[in-house]
């Protein structure tokens, strides 16, 4: 549904132009301030009177809403109940419900700045300014590029593909990009350029088919297109065209689990297990007991990791409760709510990609987010994904999905009215 235009000539001031740009940078920033909140997440809530109403105008922005909310109080719900036999923390509720409910408020902003600015120049601003706040700890020591630098430059790089307008651009950036993916061991961001690039060349075919069966055949293409990618860069890695580390990681998780992708992530044996261990989830400020930890490591014993490292015990249950994985981490929070959640995003997104890609309108920006989206989804912590989520929502809401299904492009140059709208 495409939001009301009769006021946006008045609303395209200079002082709302730089309130867009402003906000923007200060969301890919995410300067932490306190208790989880940041200085993007205050101006976006500070700005609230001006962007709800094109915001809310958007069926899809409404059931996102409607779905973060219930699961912020599905966690404190949990966390108030599991207080009797669990630890309770009234800090790490409050965190991750500010996570959750600060996605809708963010994406509400970035509707409406794509009514002040042009879509690819608020994308390229948001990219960078993830690039110059990428945080320097933790494992980015051992891998720069894979663990600080990729997300944002690609972002970076793809928005910059988009608004040149054209199709061979967005195709060669993704490749290229994708290649230095695959020599800094960065599998699934090579996978995912990979396929992106591969269904940017195959929108280009002659077509003449109904929008349900385009958006049927979409599916179906980008899926099988994904398991083939997927057979293809083991392949490719086990023959040591990406190195010997990565071959012999590859190699050992495979023996490990008999896959790459369980072996990669045992938290998903966890996830498993305390799923059928406590249907109910814990809360959003719940710690897990040593009987909760013992079924978790039980969990990923049962894909052949070895859990007795103190890495269960520092890391994903040392401060609260972490799967490495945006599913399985929503519903340990929230439930059922959260499980509702994890659903919604995922149909919102699967429907407008496919829209795209069946009427031969998507940009390879949208698709790189889109099928990150999904992977962070299963293997990759919530906290660290929002970003990427907030950015494919705001844009997507506000530029790629809007207008006959999703299906008209943006022009990608400022000064033209449609860049604002259409996608």
């Amino acid at each position: 549904m495409e939001p009301r235009r009769e006021d946006a000539p008045a609303w395209r001031s200079p002082a709302y132009r730089a309130l867009a740009v402003l906000g923007t940078v200060l969301v890919g920033a995410r300067l932490d301030l306190a208790q989880g909140a940041t200085l993007g997440l205050v101006l976006c809530l500070a700005l609230a009177p001006v962007w709800w109403r094109a915001a809310w105008s958007v069926v899809g922005y409404r059931w996102l809403v409607a779905a973060a909310v219930l699961a912020v109080v599905a966690g404190f719900w949990l966390t108030s109940h599991a207080a009797t036999d669990h630890t309770t923390n009234t800090t790490i509720a409050l965190r991750n419900s500010l996570l959750v409910i600060g996605l809708p408020v963010l994406v509400g902003f970035l509707v409406w700045a794509c009514r002040q600015v042009a879509p690819p120049l608020l994308a390229v601003c948001f990219g960078l300014a993830m690039l110059v706040t990428v945080p320097t700890g933790g494992a980015f020591a051992t891998n720069p590029w894979k663990f600080g630098f990729a997300t944002p430059v690609t972002i970076v790089l793809l928005g910059l593909a988009w608004w040149s307008g054209r199709r061979w651009v967005q195709v060669v950036v993704a490749l290229v990009i994708s290649a230095v993916h695959g020599i800094n061991d960065a599998r699934s961001a090579f996978a995912i350029l990979f396929i992106v690039a591969v269904v940017m060349l195959w929108e280009g075919r002659p077509t003449t088919a109904t929008r349900r069966a385009s958006g049927l055949r979409a599916g179906a293409f980008v899926a099988g297109l994904g398991a083939g990618a997927y057979w293809l860069v083991q392949a490719l890695i086990l023959d040591g065209a990406f190195g010997e580390a990565t071959q012999a990681r590859t190699q050992a998780q495979i023996e490990q689990s008999g896959s790459v992708l369980v072996g990669g992530r045992p938290e998903i044996g966890a996830f498993r297990y305390l799923l059928a261990h406590r249907p109910m989830g814990f809360g959003s400020g719940t710690l897990l007991t040593s009987e909760d930890i013992l079924v978790a490591k039980e969990g990923m014993a049962s894909v052949g990791y070895e859990p007795n490292n103190g890495y269960v015990e520092n890391y994903m249950f040392g401060g609260q409760i972490e799967l490495h994985s945006g599913v399985g981490d929503l519903w340990a929070w929230s439930g059922a709510a959260g499980l509702l959640l994890a659903a919604v995003l995922a149909v919102v997104v699967a429907v407008h990609t496919t829209r795209g890609i069946g009427a031969s309108t998507s940009v390879a920006l949208a698709l790189a987010l889109a099928i990150r989206f999904f992977w962070d989804l299963l293997f990759s912590p919530f906290v660290s994904s929002t970003m990427n989520l907030v950015l494919l929502l705001g844009l997507g809401f506000g530029v790629w999905w809007v207008g006959d299904d999703g299906r008209r492009r943006a022009q990608p140059r400022p000064e033209s009215e449609s860049a604002n709208i259409h996608a």
